[in-house]
């Protein structure tokens, strides 16, 4: 008999803060968006705000970001950008190579050609290629060195900050670095070797810390007009940047910043509203060859749909795809990058699900021994060990670990806590307290976690990280909890409902997607995709039988089973956890419920 773990699951009703909730009512919205509001923010936030009013997230507006000059060194910045324009010797663009990098290497490179007067045959854009692994490598300066023209300012975005040795490297041969970059300062301190930084993480910035690199260094970029603007070089009336906000929201949306953030959310609904006007290339082709595409890109279907064949190109093939893609300059360009970026994002499922099978089998073998913390060591793409940990993670509902094998002597590995009370950094800091030599390097946070180890400390790694997250908990074991908004009543289950929580866009961190539970009666099921891999329902509220139709993607094949067993006179009830979705067909559009977790009772 093959051994089946389930994790305990508890559903968690959300708390709702009073006091907002009697905000939200005063301010004459309705109990459903009063109830929604008062989940996702606390009081304290209201106080800690510039503008302590709802509306500041519920209608958030350009006009409320904060000012870039309280960006710590931006004016520095904006100088030494601003010195370059005026000279004749390049500007390289050194960016990331996830979503948030190829957006921040677009708004560079658009901004200085297209707004602040440079040539385009000044800018280079060199983007790290992921191989080399993440930052200011030796390897991203090598090709910076080599080229071909004098050099007056390397802009590093959403990088450069932990980059001190690489940096220096270059000034050492007489090219200046500019960092711009969101991620935690090292304890060492910022790059001394740097020109300038730029980084809401500085200690004595003022500026929202959730944003992500592209918006850094949108910001930089529009205090460099400012500059050129008051040094008489550009007109006082040069057009402002705001039309590549829809590249900053797709930045922030793929980097999974903080949306409760009411500067992110600003941007990211102005950037939607640019999306949704498809006059861009990328925007267009998205409108003609995405299958899925609803009638209004959002959040979520430009974090799972768009960023991540954006990510898949310098996952199994080229970042250069992705750029030429955000970068096309007509229609048949852009559809001809989508097309590649299609092909390399089903490369990467494919490779996913080959290296989903295994970790799965090691997974099983593993659980038998019941771990606090589930690690796979793997063959196979390490662009893709990320998404592997985090699947394997929520599957079981266990911290995760995923390895795979760079060469014979070094692991890479990702890590997800998936439990809210693991903290996975602050178990590697642990480990690598007693054994520093077990690490060759490692990063990351609470939630998420990279590092690099030796091949031949694999069984000490196992051993460790189960006694620190065995630690963390007690020695208890883990409940995955899944939050809920609460129950819905019969009668708000239909399309006005849907519009009301559409009202609270855009979703994402810090600010979900809401979800509620309830009990249904189970009137009908079947099999449906092409492998009969998902379930599609006809559920009726146990209240008043009014009957609602559900989808369930990818559920777990004991749950099928389940169904599988039923007894066809017997009158199920099932308690799920459901989001509220439109299903457009044929230029209609009717209500279901998308199901994240279901139990038959």
């Amino acid at each position: 008999m093959t051994f089946s773990y389930a994790p305990t699951i508890a559903i968690q009703q959300r708390s709702c803060d009073q006091v907002i909730y009697d905000q939200a009512i005063s301010a004459g919205l309705s109990p459903l968006t009063a109830r929604l509001l008062a989940q996702r923010l606390e009081a304290s936030d209201l106080t800690q705000a510039k503008q302590p009013d709802l509306h500041f997230w519920i209608h958030p507006q350009l006009k409320h970001l904060q000012h870039p000059r309280e960006l710590k060194n931006i004016d520095q910045a904006a100088q030494l950008i601003a010195r370059a324009i005026q000279s004749d010797g390049l500007i390289v663009l050194a960016t990331d190579y996830d979503t948030d990098g190829v957006t921040s290497a677009w708004v560079g490179y658009q901004s200085l050609t297209e707004y602040l007067g440079v040539s385009p045959d000044r800018v280079a854009c060199i983007i790290s290629e992921r191989a080399d692994g993440y930052g200011l490598t030796q390897e991203l300066c090598e090709r910076i060195v080599a080229l071909q023209h004098p050099i007056d300012l390397v802009i590093s975005a959403d990088q450069g900050s932990s980059d001190e040795q690489q940096i220096a490297y270059l000034a050492e041969r007489g090219i200046a670095v500019c960092v711009t970059d969101h991620h935690q300062i090292p304890v060492a301190g910022p790059p001394n070797s740097a020109a300038s930084i730029v980084n809401p993480q500085l200690e004595g910035c003022g500026y929202d810390k959730q944003i992500c690199g592209c918006f850094v260094l949108f910001l930089v970029m529009s205090q460099v007009r400012q500059t050129l603007i008051a040094q008489g070089v550009l007109p006082a009336d040069a057009p402002n940047l705001r039309p590549l906000l829809h590249q900053v929201a797709l930045g922030t949306i793929a980097d999974s910043v903080s949306l409760k953030s009411p500067n992110n959310r600003a941007v990211v609904k102005a950037g939607l509203v640019q999306a949704n006007q498809f006059t861009h290339p990328m925007w267009q082709a998205v409108q003609q060859a995405h299958p899925q595409k609803p009638s209004q890109l959002n959040a979520e279907f430009i974090a799972f749909q768009i960023a991540s064949r954006i990510n898949a190109a310098s996952r199994v093939n080229d970042v250069q795809n992705a750029f030429r893609f955000v970068n096309a300059q007509n229609i048949a360009e852009a559809l001809d990058a989508f097309a590649q970026l299609d092909r390399d994002n089903a490369l990467r499922q494919q490779q996913q699900t080959a290296m989903m099978t295994e970790a799965i089998a090691q997974a099983q073998a593993q659980l038998v021994k019941a771990p606090f913390c589930i690690v796979i060591a793997l063959q196979g793409n390490p662009g893709i060990q990320g998404i592997i940990a985090a699947r394997i993670g929520e599957r079981y509902g266990l911290p995760c670990i995923a390895l795979t094998q760079l060469n014979d002597q070094e692991y890479a590995g990702s890590g997800r806590a998936i439990v809210d009370e693991v903290d996975l950094i602050s178990a590697f800091n642990a480990i690598a307290e007693q054994h520093p030599h077990l690490f060759n390097s490692k990063g990351g946070h609470k939630a998420a976690v990279g590092c690099q180890i030796p091949v031949a400390e694999l069984a000490l790694f196992k051993q460790e990280i189960n006694q620190q997250i065995a630690k963390q908990l007690d020695h208890r074991r883990p409940k995955l909890t899944l939050w809920s908004d609460g129950e819905l009543h019969p009668q708000q289950l239909d399309l006005a409902t849907l519009n009301e929580i559409d009202a609270l866009e855009p979703y994402g961190r810090d600010w979900p997607s809401p979800r509620f539970d309830g009990h249904f009666d189970l009137i009908a099921w079947r099999c449906v995709g092409k492998e009969s891999q998902h379930l599609s329902l006809k559920l009726a509220h146990s209240h008043d039988k009014i009957a609602v139709n559900a989808i369930f993607f990818n559920p777990a094949e004991d749950l099928i089973e389940q169904f599988v067993a039923l007894n066809e006179t017997e009158q199920a009830k099932v308690h799920c956890l459901y989001q509220l979705q439109r299903n457009e067909f044929m230029g209609r559009s009717q209500l279901q419920l998308r199901i994240d977790y279901l139990r038959l009772i």
